[in-house]
């Protein structure tokens, strides 16, 4: 009898930590959602110089098309980037921006094509403040 108990034991033991863990992915997902909308968040853009490059998705880059690189989304999740009155919808089909980036005061949080980039920004400043929403429940 006794070895059921230490099974159940430490079945519970290991659901509990299961639960902590969701609990601590949570609160980061909260964290970072709550940084994202702090308006320190900065979008770039590549162009030109990547046409035709394979993106991470496979497919060959595009900076005529309404697309954008980010780390913290699926492929193909649609997303609402804002700058101040603008906006522009995208579709995430690359990985980026460059990780040494996320670390700074002003991150950079996504890399948007030329074309998008030009809806909500100033090309020749290459960066502009964001906040960035996913729109299709991802």
């Amino acid at each position: 009898m006794q070895g059921g108990n230490q099974e159940a034991r430490r079945t519970a033991k290991k659901r509990v930590s299961q639960l902590e863990q969701v609990k601590t992915l949570a609160l980061i997902l909260v964290l970072v959602v709550s940084v994202s909308a702090s308006g320190e968040d900065v979008a770039s853009w590549y162009g030109e110089e990547h046409r035709g490059l394979p993106m991470a998705n496979g497919k060959p880059f595009d900076p005529d098309k309404l697309t954008c690189a980010s780390w913290f989304y699926p492929f193909g999740t649609k997303l609402l980037v804002r700058s101040g009155s603008r906006s522009v919808v995208v579709t995430v089909t690359d990985r980026g921006p460059n990780r040494r980036f996320l670390k700074t005061k002003r991150r950079r949080i996504i890399d948007l094509s030329r074309a998008a980039f030009a809806r909500i920004g100033n090309l020749r400043h290459g960066l502009v403040p964001v906040s960035v929403k996913p729109l299709d429940g991802r």
